[in-house]
């Protein structure tokens, strides 16, 4: 899956949660400050990505995920070690 798909999902789910237009949701705006997310609500975009790309993000990352950038790139990088672990 490419990075454009990734951001377009996770921009959809993002906006739904933040009651925002998808335009609105900006690459580097931070979840919480920036688009107003409460912590259930990242933790809902987190489990979104995790089951729609079959992504495992580790416990020590997750306060890292602030972003649309950020989490797109945690969904390519854990989604590809997964996918390498099950070879």
């Amino acid at each position: 899956m490419n990075a454009d798909n990734i951001a377009a999902s996770l921009t959809a789910e993002i906006a739904k949660r933040a009651k925002l237009a998808p335009e609105q949701i900006k690459p580097d705006a931070h979840f919480v400050l920036d688009l107003g997310l409460s912590s259930l609500d990242m933790l809902g975009v987190l489990a979104f990505a995790e089951k729609t790309y079959g992504a495992r993000f580790p416990d020590e990352i997750l306060a890292e995920l602030t972003t649309l950038s950020k989490a797109i790139e945690a969904v390519r990088t854990h989604q590809c070690e997964r996918t390498e672990a099950e070879q």
